[in-house]
């Protein structure tokens, strides 16, 4: 038949590890999508208040520097593909239509990535 390919023992943890962090990630991403769709409108201004803040700190606190900042660009990736990941369940898409929301979303990666 065919052979099997065989993982050493020596990498096993490694390929572990891997996965879990992968699924920190994904968790995170899903955490903060979650967290933006609990939206607050806010009286003359555009950008609504959410939990979005509370999950960004949160994730980055919990996945450090490297994994929070992996997971918000995961977040903001999602949401440039069309899924309604963003506050009010607003949809993604072009990243030309650079409101105060899309640079707010950068800039929580950056925070992420340097605050943790």
């Amino acid at each position: 038949m065919g052979a099997r390919l065989q993982v050493p023992a020596a990498l096993a943890p490694a390929r572990g590890r891997m996965l879990r962090r992968a699924f920190g990630v994904a968790v995170g991403a899903a955490v903060v999508a979650a967290s933006a769709q609990v939206v607050v409108p806010v009286p003359f201004s555009p950008v609504p208040m959410t939990l979005q803040p509370l999950a960004v700190l949160a994730v980055g606190g919990v996945l450090g520097a490297a994994g929070g900042a992996s997971s918000l660009a995961l977040y903001l990736a999602l949401g440039l593909l069309g899924l309604p990941v963003f506050a009010g369940g607003g949809k993604g898409g072009s990243p030309a239509k650079t409101d105060s929301w899309f640079t707010r979303l950068v800039k929580s990666v950056e925070a992420n990535s340097i605050g943790s």
